[in-house]
């Protein structure tokens, strides 16, 4: 006799990345949780943050499309540092909110590098979250 178990995991933050000239993606990104809330500092703080343990990655690289996202993150604010070959990054803080339920639409971000401001930091623009089957716009 087998059992068969299955691993459900939720896509708590959504993300892409694009160039501010061209407006092409930007593969290879690197979308890193700079903090978060309590809860999630609990958890990075006693197990540690293993890229082979998803559930608690604090750090995803934007595939071909730009997209970057993050797993099975508690509710709360999660500021989010993006940065890219050149020097170029972008801050953005985004909340997560699943309010007990155990399947939500992502907290979604479209991060735009560029040209970098004095400070050195690019702005981020957050998009509202997305209902289950609507178009992306």
């Amino acid at each position: 006799m087998s059992i068969v178990m299955r691993a459900h995991h939720f896509v708590a933050i959504s993300g892409r990345v694009m160039d501010d000239s061209s407006g092409l993606p930007i593969p290879g990104a690197l979308a890193e949780i700079r903090s978060g809330p309590p809860e999630f500092e609990r958890i990075r703080g006693t197990a540690g943050m293993k890229a082979a343990d998803a559930r608690l990655d604090d750090r995803s690289k934007a595939a071909g499309d730009g997209i970057f996202y993050f797993l099975d993150l508690p509710d709360g604010t999660y500021h989010i540092r993006v940065s890219a070959a050149g020097g170029m990054s972008a801050d953005v803080s985004v909340g997560v909110e699943r309010s007990g339920r155990a399947v939500a639409p992502p907290s979604a971000v479209d991060v735009t590098l560029g040209t970098a401001s004095p400070a050195g930091i690019a702005p981020a623009k957050p998009i509202k979250k997305q209902r289950p089957g609507s178009p992306r716009r």
